[in-house]
C-alpha cells in the first residue's frame, strides 16, 4: 500500500513545480481553483505571477477562461502568460493558469480604507467599462462583474477587472447545465431574472447573456461601492403576469443613501441600472461618458465619499455584524439597537428607520481584519459579496448552490469524501441530496438546487443553519 502523502491541487506545498512554475505561497481557494503566488523556474528576478491551479482534472472552464483572455489584451485586465497542465502524482492533469501579478485591493476594500472622491471613482468605473468594452470588442462578455472581481492599485488609481472564470465569447461550448449562466444573484438583470422565473422548471430552456448585462452589473458595483449597500432585487415575480404594475421595485437614487455622491456620478449609476437594456447603451458609450463626466465634474466631486471616522471604525463594525449574520437574520430593530457600532457602515439609522417593511435590507460585506490583499487570489477565489433577505415572492425558490461552503458547514476530507454515507462534496461543502428534484425544492429554507437536484446542507453537530448565512453566488 503506498502510504506517501498525496499532493492536493488545493494545497500544495510550496517549491512544487507546476509546469516551468514553482508554487511560493499559497493566497487564496475558490470552488473550482485555487491561486499561489509562484516563480518562473530560473527567472526569479522576473518578479511573482498569480497561478491559478484547477481543483478537478480536464476542468473545462480553464480552457474556456484561457481561450477568452488569449483573445483580450486590454491595460485594465491581467494580462495571460501562460497555461498547461499539471501531472498529478497519480496521472491525473490539471489545467492551470499563470497570470500577472496584481498586489492591489478589493474594490469594496478600496472604498473603505481610501476614501476615493466622486472623481476618483469615475475614473476607476471608467477604466472598468473600457475593460468590458475590450472583452466585448472580442466577442465575449464576463457575465460575473462585481466587487470581488475588480482590484484597485490606490498609488496610481489603476483597476482591474479580473477572474474570467464565468466568461464565454461567441460559439463557445455551453458547459452548465442551469437555466442562468454563471452570475452572482445580486448582479443578475431584471430580464435574467425574469426568465429565470418563467422557465425555472424547463431544464431544457437556457437564457443567453447579452453585453447590456455586464454593464448593469458594473452599475451594481457602483451602488454597493458608494453606498454600502446593494440595490433591490432587479424584478418583483409577483409582478410578473401583470401588465399594470412595474416589475423592478422602487431604488433609492445613490444621493439619497449618500449626500456626497456628486450628481454626475448618480445620474450614470442609474443609467447602469435601468430596466431596459438598451437605456444602459454599450460598455464603449458607458466608458465615454464616465471619462467625460470625471473631468467636467465641479468640485463637488473631489469630496471624499466617506467620512475618516467610518474608514477608521470599520474593520471593527464589520467583524460584528458579520458575527451577528452568521448566528441569526439581522432585523430593522436589532440594528436600531446595534446603531452605535454598525451607524458607520450606513448612511444613517434615520434612513433604515423609515424603511418600508417589504423593502429587503442589504447587509453590508463582512470584511475580515485579516484578510490579505493579494493579487488575483481576490479574484480567483469566486467569494459571494454580501446578501440580501428573500425578497417577498421569492421565498418558494430555492437557492442556487452557493459557491463556497456555509459557516458551520462540514468540508470533506483530503480525499475529497463527506462523512455521510449519503454525503456530496459539492463547492468544498458536504451536502444531503433530496428527493424531488428542483420543482419540489425550497420547501424548506436551507434547501439548494444545483445541476436540477435539491440539496440541504450538512452542518457540524452543535451548529442550526440559518437562511441569512447562505451567500448566493449563481450557478457553477
Amino acid at each position: 500500500m503506498d502510504r506517501r502523502p498525496q499532493l492536493d491541487p488545493r494545497a500544495l506545498p510550496p517549491g512544487t513545480p507546476v509546469g516551468p512554475w514553482q508554487v511560493a505561497d499559497w493566497r487564496g481557494c475558490g470552488s473550482y481553483g485555487t491561486v499561489y503566488q509562484a516563480w518562473k523556474q530560473g527567472h526569479e528576478r522576473a518578479g511573482p505571477v498569480a497561478l491559478k491551479l484547477a481543483h478537478f482534472p480536464e476542468d473545462k472552464r480553464f480552457d474556456r477562461e484561457t481561450a477568452l483572455l488569449s483573445r483580450i489584451h486590454h491595460p485594465h485586465v491581467p494580462r495571460l502568460l501562460d497555461f498547461g497542465h499539471w501531472r498529478h502524482p497519480s496521472g491525473a492533469l490539471y489545467p492551470y493558469l499563470a497570470m500577472e501579478w496584481i498586489d492591489g485591493e478589493p474594490l469594496y476594500a478600496w472604498g473603505e480604507v481610501y476614501q476615493p472622491t466622486s472623481r476618483q471613482v469615475l475614473r476607476v468605473l471608467a477604466q472598468l467599462a473600457r475593460a468590458l468594452a475590450a472583452t466585448e470588442a472580442a466577442g465575449g462578455m464576463h457575465r460575473d462583474v462585481k466587487g470581488d472581481n475588480v482590484m484597485v492599485l490606490p498609488g496610481e488609481l489603476r483597476a482591474y477587472l479580473m477572474d474570467f472564470g464565468s466568461g464565454i465569447w461567441a460559439g463557445a461550448a455551453r458547459i452548465t447545465e442551469e437555466v442562468l449562466p454563471p452570475g452572482t444573484r445580486p448582479y443578475r438583470t431584471p430580464e435574467a431574472l425574469r426568465f429565470h422565473w418563467q422557465h425555472r422548471l424547463r431544464r431544457t430552456v437556457r437564457y443567453e447573456a447579452a453585453p447590456a448585462e455586464d454593464v448593469y452589473a458594473l452599475g451594481v458595483t457602483a451602488y454597493r461601492l458608494v453606498t454600502g449597500v446593494y440595490p433591490p432585487p432587479a424584478t418583483e415575480p409577483a409582478a410578473r403576469d401583470d401588465d399594470q404594475r412595474p416589475t423592478t421595485p422602487t431604488r433609492s437614487p445613490p444621493q439619497v443613501l449618500n449626500k456626497r455622491v456628486a450628481l454626475p456620478l448618480a445620474v450614470l449609476i442609474e443609467r447602469m441600472l435601468a430596466e431596459d437594456p438598451e437605456a444602459r447603451g454599450s460598455a464603449n458609450s458607458m466608458a465615454e461618458a464616465l471619462e467625460e463626466a470625471a473631468q467636467s465634474a465641479g468640485p463637488e466631486a473631489d469630496v471624499p465619499l466617506f467620512n475618516a471616522k467610518r474608514a477608521q471604525e470599520t474593520p471593527s463594525a464589520f467583524k460584528e455584524l458579520s458575527s451577528v449574520a452568521e448566528q441569526k437574520p439581522v432585523h430593522r430593530g436589532l440594528l436600531w439597537k446595534m446603531a452605535p457600532v454598525l451607524g458607520v457602515l450606513f448612511v444613517g439609522t434615520w434612513w433604515l428607520s423609515r424603511m418600508p417593511p417589504s423593502r429587503p435590507v442589504a447587509q453590508v460585506e463582512a470584511q475580515e481584519a485579516t484578510e490579505a490583499t493579494v493579487g488575483l487570489a481576490h479574484a480567483a477565489v469566486t467569494e459571494p459579496v454580501g446578501s440580501t433577505e428573500v425578497p417577498p415572492g421569492w421565498e418558494g425558490v430555492a437557492l442556487d448552490m452557493p459557491q463556497r461552503p456555509l459557516p458551520g458547514q462540514l468540508k470533506p476530507d483530503a480525499s475529497g469524501r463527506c462523512p455521510g454515507r449519503n454525503h456530496t462534496s459539492l463547492n468544498g461543502g458536504c451536502w444531503r441530496a433530496l428527493k424531488g428534484g428542483e420543482d419540489k425544492c425550497a420547501e424548506d429554507e436551507n434547501e439548494y438546487v444545483h445541476k436540477g437536484e435539491c440539496y440541504a446542507p450538512v452542518f457540524s453537530r452543535g451548529r442550526q443553519p440559518t437562511s441569512d448565512s447562505a451567500q448566493d453566488a449563481g450557478s457553477p
